[in-house]
């Protein structure tokens, strides 16, 4: 059970996350217009390395959610 609801979440985060980043991209290119290949030691998106680029959200996403199903209550009660 706690492996479907971890994947699920997972998956659903990190394309969620995935979604922000590349509007906040889209936004801040539309501000001030860069190319991101003139930047020196960016690799292109064909390159196999730049997967990890890509994965990177929704395996910090997978850990969260393994974390927060791990350790429901991982900090102390707030004292009223």
């Amino acid at each position: 059970m706690y492996k479907k609801k971890i994947l699920v979440a997972g998956i659903a985060g990190g394309l969620l996350l995935m979604v922000v980043i590349l509007a906040a991209g889209a936004a801040a290119a539309a501000i001030l217009p860069y190319n991101i290949y003139d930047i020196p030691g960016m690799r292109p998106a064909t390159d196999p390395v730049s997967l990890y680029i890509f994965s990177t959200p929704l395996s910090l996403l997978w850990q969260g959610q393994y974390y927060m199903q791990r350790y429901p209550r991982p900090f102390p009660e707030v004292l009223p």
